[in-house]
């Protein structure tokens, strides 16, 4: 973090520099991630070094462009407003083409043999974040005072969530998740197996933060 703030207080409002550091940080990214898909997840270090992606050079691209975003925030939005067609389009096209790399490389229910740690994905992820900053804008949700408080407390339990997803995720999957997806509709199933993720995810870590509150106050 300190090194994130340091850079976008470097780049500042400087159009050069920004061009530089964006090219710069999306070099070293990419690079990453490409060796970690042709080392790690295709290569040998599968099983030595699965833990690798909780690197922090993984994330690196969403903190710095994140931040360097900031300090043109008014700039992107008016030119996200005027060109929302571009948004949309890019993010379909980024859809259809990380769809047709899952589908051409696995089954469905394999989903131990795939990885979001590749360059297709973090496109993906950045065309996703680009759509949502798009709806913010058109909605207006800066001024929807209730919307916030709702994302705001959801958002303050995500991360401990995302931890949490992986342990429910395995209890479902294997205690019904798979036989049902082989016996049923794959797709019902998944999404159902999601759903139910998605809320004890966020139960548990809720339950465990009240818990916590309630030994402190003790």
């Amino acid at each position: 973090m300190p090194i994130i703030k340091s850079v976008t207080v470097y780049v500042g409002n400087d159009l050069c520099r920004l061009g530089g550091t964006v090219i710069g940080i999306g070099i070293v990214y990419f690079s990453w991630l490409v060796f970690y898909d042709c080392f790690n997840f295709s290569g040998k270090g599968n099983s030595n070094w699965y833990l690798l992606d909780r690197c922090f050079l993984s994330f690196l691209i969403f903190g710095f462009y994140g931040g360097l975003a900031w300090n043109f925030h008014h700039q992107i939005q008016s030119l996200l407003f005027h060109y929302w067609w571009l948004v949309i389009g890019f993010y379909l096209l980024m859809y259809a083409w990380t769809r047709y790399i899952f589908i051409s490389a696995h089954h469905l229910t394999d989903l131990l043999d795939d990885t979001y740690y590749r360059p297709s994905m973090a496109i993906y992820a950045l065309a996703v974040i680009i759509l949502i900053y798009l709806i913010c804008i058109v909605q207006k949700v800066y001024r929807m005072q209730r919307c916030l408080k709702i994302i705001h407390y959801l958002a303050f339990y995500a991360y401990r969530a995302f931890l949490a997803n992986v342990f429910w995720d395995r209890i479902l999957w294997y205690t019904g998740g798979m036989r049902l997806t082989l016996k049923a509709t794959p797709y019902l199933t998944v999404f159902i197996t999601w759903l139910l993720t998605w809320l004890l995810s966020y139960l548990s870590v809720y339950l465990c933060h009240q818990l916590w509150l309630s030994l402190v106050k003790r």
